[in-house]
């Protein structure tokens, strides 16, 4: 059965998705969907739940919620985190073990991005070197899905920029993120040597629809108590720290600077590029796992994190723990009937998926050293 797999990472979790496959006359989904909300701590699902509707409300009500998960290594960086959710590897295991880290390139030394690859170029950018996954060390969910049906395509789309690349891996059909140098969705020559007509069209005919000049506050009145005050001396180093938010105000150099800055920039630090990220049409007969990711520290507040599992082969319920970023993959494949490499750190959190899920085993898919 062909199955497609869209990953999206760094977005805000929301989608109207017909229950439909509560009735369907397969039991193994035609769409696996993972979600990871960078940043977004664990305790605001609970904190907000009582104006969360739709896409969070169907979600948490209707599927497999673990509260308190638990992301537990070390190093709550972006590619380490995200490539765990990925593949069910710890990020020793899987090779992207930072955000950065120094090589030595025709003898000097230098920060290098983990992705960074000079053998490739940036779509519509050809000056810019693009990135690529050439130092993962173990394959996606996605790559299992395409290893389960030649038929079948993985997709990762972000507007974290270049963190897709770690949903993607080796194998993906298309990988994109939103690039703030150029504030469109891009990607690289390693996946592809030309833009795919759709993103060229969403760029051109949907993305201005969202390049507003103006952040307002979007939060109704009756739930702002629920949030902290607007003005905190931490948030933006005490500067353009309230609503509304103006381009034309906040892009002035500040502290006698001269460089203003370039409206995709300002964009893209907007929740505006993430309502643009979101636009993708889901279909029925599907699973999909939302977790919100975290970025810094190994202390607890940056380690628990909610995991939510929802659609076909998922048991509704919830717990307050025992469940890890690194299992979310492996209990994934599981539910969607895939076969998963053997040897993941991660394990299927069976009392979550229903017992008519088969699971199978394939051979560990590593680049050779």
């Amino acid at each position: 059965m062909k199955i497609r797999l869209f990953r999206i990472a760094g977005i805000a979790v929301a989608l109207l998705i017909s229950p439909a496959w509560a009735s369907a006359l397969v039991d193994k989904p035609m769409l696996v969907v993972q979600i990871t909300a960078d940043q977004l701590r664990g305790d605001l699902l609970e904190r907000y739940r009582s104006v969360l509707t739709d896409g969070f409300a169907r979600i948490e009500n209707g599927g497999y919620w673990i509260r308190r998960g638990e992301v537990d290594h070390g190093l709550t960086l972006s590619f380490p985190g995200h490539a765990t959710l990925a593949t069910g590897m710890y990020p020793s295991h899987h090779g992207l073990t930072a955000n950065e880290w120094w090589e030595n390139q025709k003898g000097t030394w230098g920060e290098v991005d983990v992705s960074a690859d000079d053998r490739f170029s940036m779509l519509d950018a050809p000056v810019r070197h693009g990135p690529s996954p050439h130092n993962m060390t173990a394959t996606t969910l996605g790559e299992w899905v395409k290893a389960s049906d030649p038929r079948s395509k993985s997709v990762a789309l972000g507007t974290g920029n270049p963190i897709p690349v770690a949903y993607g891996g080796k194998q993906s059909d298309a990988v994109y993120w939103f690039d703030e140098s150029s504030g469109k969705f891009t990607s690289s020559t390693y996946y592809s040597q030309t833009m795919t007509a759709w993103v060229s069209a969403f760029n051109a005919s949907q993305l201005p629809k969202y390049e507003k000049q103006t952040w307002t506050l979007g939060v109704p009145p009756f739930a702002i108590g629920l949030a902290n005050p607007d003005a905190t001396p931490y948030e933006n180093h005490g500067r353009f720290n309230t609503f509304p938010h103006f381009y034309a105000l906040e892009s002035v150099p500040q502290h006698g600077g001269s460089t203003i800055t370039p409206y995709p920039r300002w964009f893209g630090r907007t929740p505006l590029k993430d309502e643009a990220g979101i636009i993708v049409r889901f279909k029925e007969n599907m699973v999909f796992d939302a977790a919100t990711g975290i970025h810094g520290s190994p202390y607890a507040a940056e380690r628990l994190i909610p995991i939510i599992f929802y659609g076909m082969n998922i048991k509704p319920g919830s717990r307050d723990s025992g469940g890890r970023t690194v299992d979310v993959a492996p209990t994934l494949a599981a539910a969607a009937q895939i076969a998963s490499p053997a040897g993941l750190d991660g394990v299927v959190l069976s009392n979550i998926v229903r017992s008519n899920s088969r699971r199978e085993e394939i051979p560990m898919m590593r680049e050779p050293q």
